[in-house]
């Protein structure tokens, strides 16, 4: 559920950024056939990022 202040566009933006966060890194290394076995090593960090960034913060927090 977002945050009541985020708006639906804002909200889509995120959405959409934070996939593209995953997937271009797993896409690369899924292109790149000596890459392949470093895939579940590239996810885990990229979906670390997303929720880092995109997590619910305080509402005083900046």
């Amino acid at each position: 559920m977002p945050a009541p202040s985020w708006q639906l566009a804002s909200v889509l933006v995120a959405e959409a950024g934070g996939m593209t966060i995953i997937m271009l890194p797993a896409g690369f290394c899924m292109a790149h056939g000596r890459c392949v076995r470093l895939v579940p090593y590239v996810i885990g960090p990229a979906v670390a990022l997303v929720i880092a960034f995109l997590w619910p913060r305080p509402a005083g927090a900046r």
